[in-house]
């Protein structure tokens, strides 16, 4: 993995370690670099290795002497530079082992035209290498199969653990903003201030939304985006009811007092913070984009899908939630469905059926 970094897909894979090593697996953690917001999320008994490098390529080398010297059974590999970086390693060492990658995220959506080139053709050339494959959602294996023929008889896909106890414990502690002082109409939502998350969309959506009920915007998350959205809000004209609060260390007090929460990406692998807001009982929008939502949502049963390009669309399904939230014991069972007790055996099994 390449950092940890204080995103969805480190976080599940450090929850994951730990699960793993509780049902007596031997975990190595191995990072390009060990710097990140969850470092001290690391518990002693999961052994980190760090290359220390800037960037995946430059780990290629390493990785290979790793595999060289240690002889692992397997490595699993997590993200798509990763899963590239894992592959090429495995070309220049005789070593034999499994290569097990995971696919993590949709990669056919527009982000940077040559970055997507390169990457597209790296998955070509490498992927069908991999012993085995482990897509998030369904859309993200369906997504992966229009570059590359991945056998079904190699592939699970299994759900992020996303549900767990501490963030039901973590909701009660107070939050210290006076927007959520229980007055206000609080709408919430969380992520990388990236383009994939689409908080334009969100700020659009939020100010037609103000047009009807007076309310507050909060986000959680940092990223290179943050000037963009803080020009969106100036722009129509609701600068001062949205905060970006950065990042926070325990973002579920905030989804437990929140009215709503929104994700408006363009494209998701999964959807960690919508089974974490669940998981609190808080009603959700979110974008039909591809990935892991619907899936999640069960194609609307747990909360309104809306377009991804529509801020009409969003702010009428906020404005809808806000006078009639979903049953938040319901939403509570149904994130249980992605609790660790029951995603961290279907890896095990896996992993290690022969």
């Amino acid at each position: 993995m390449p950092s940890l970094d204080g995103g969805g897909m480190e976080k599940m894979m450090i929850n994951l370690s730990k699960s793993l090593l509780r049902l007596g697996v031997k975990v190595n953690f191995i990072l390009m670099n060990e710097k990140g917001d969850y470092t001290g999320s690391i518990k002693k008994e999961l052994k980190v290795v760090s290359f220390d490098v800037k960037n995946m390529v430059s780990s290629v080398p390493y990785l290979a002497e790793y595999i060289k010297n240690r002889r692992p059974d397997k490595i699993m590999s997590v993200g798509r530079a990763s899963n590239i970086t894992l592959l090429l390693a495995s070309k220049i060492t005789e070593h034999e082992f499994e290569k097990v990658i995971s696919l993590r995220n949709i990669v056919n959506e527009e982000r940077n035209k040559w970055k997507d080139l390169i990457y597209k053709y790296l998955i070509k050339i490498t992927y069908n290498g991999a012993d085995k494959y482990i897509p998030i959602s369904y859309g993200v294996y369906e997504d992966h199969k229009r570059i590359v023929d991945i056998s079904k008889d190699k592939t699970k896909v299994i759900y992020n653990p996303a549900f767990r106890k501490e963030i039901v414990d973590k909701s009660k502690k107070k939050v210290k903003h006076k927007w959520f002082n229980g007055k206000d109409k609080i709408i919430l939502s969380a992520g990388r201030l990236c383009r994939q998350k689409n908080f334009v969309l969100l700020v659009k959506a939020f100010s037609k939304v103000n047009n009807v009920i007076d309310s507050k915007l909060a986000i959680l998350g940092k990223g290179e985006k943050r000037e963009d959205i803080i020009r969106a809000a100036r722009k129509v004209g609701v600068r001062d009811k949205v905060d970006l609060l950065g990042f926070v260390s325990n973002p579920y007090k905030y989804m437990a007092k929140a009215d709503l929460f929104v994700l408006p990406s363009r494209w998701e692998g999964f959807g960690n913070v919508i089974v974490e807001a669940m998981a609190v009982g808080t009603s959700i929008v979110a974008t039909n984009c591809p990935g892991g939502p619907a899936e999640i949502l069960e194609n609307g049963k747990w909360g309104d899908l809306v377009p991804t390009n529509s801020p009409k669309a969003m702010a009428n399904a906020i404005v809808d939630n806000l006078r009639n939230p979903q049953n938040g014991d319901d939403l509570i069972r149904r994130a249980k469905n992605f609790c660790i007790d029951k995603i961290a055996p279907e890896y095990e099994q896996f992993l290690f059926k022969d």
